[in-house]
């Protein structure tokens, strides 16, 4: 059905796999196809891969995080922290295991920032986590490992100062506008 072998997939199947994603009614099958999309190995398949994110069913929205995370898709940061910021533990999870897979500090500071104050523990520690292996050595303690990140501030001793957001963005909303 997809490719010469039906066990390798190609980018001439990206299109064909997100159709199946766009259009099937089983929630099972449009799963596969995102999971399909990452083996694929096209970052081009983000296309299809972010419509998925929003999808009506969880599996499906989990199988796209890990797609977007294994193709490690950097501009996949806003959509990851909007889908973060609105979902339940499980998929917050899987979120923030996307984001260790891309591993691009700087696009990903502010949803990790949120990760770390996290009511699961979980999620917490795989923020920490995170931090570390971003070089945020100092950061990575205070992004909560040890309690939550809206306890205390952050203290960033390192020498990417840029990379560690140590301040809270302040509310936007009517009357207030964003420095």
């Amino acid at each position: 059905m997809f490719g010469e072998d039906a066990h390798v997939l190609t980018a001439a199947d990206v299109p064909r796999l997100g159709k199946v994603l766009f259009l099937s009614a089983s929630p099972e099958r449009r799963a596969w196809a995102a999971r399909s999309l990452a083996e694929a190995g096209c970052i081009s398949a983000y296309a299809y891969l972010r419509r998925a994110l929003w999808d009506s069913d969880e599996e499906v929205r989990m199988s796209a995080v890990a797609a977007v995370g294994i193709l490690a898709v950097r501009q996949s940061a806003g959509e990851l922290a909007a889908l973060y910021a609105c979902s339940g533990p499980r998929l917050r999870r899987e979120v923030v295991r996307a984001v260790q897979r891309i591993g691009s500090a700087a696009d990903f500071a502010g949803m990790l920032f949120l990760a770390a104050g996290d009511p699961d523990r979980e999620v917490r520690a795989m923020a920490a986590r995170a931090g570390r292996q971003k070089g945020w050595s100092n950061c990575a303690t205070s992004l909560g490992a040890t309690g939550s990140a809206r306890e205390r501030p952050l203290e960033c001793r390192q020498e990417r100062p840029l990379e560690c957001r140590q301040e809270r963005p302040r509310p936007c909303g009517p009357g207030r506008r964003r420095d």
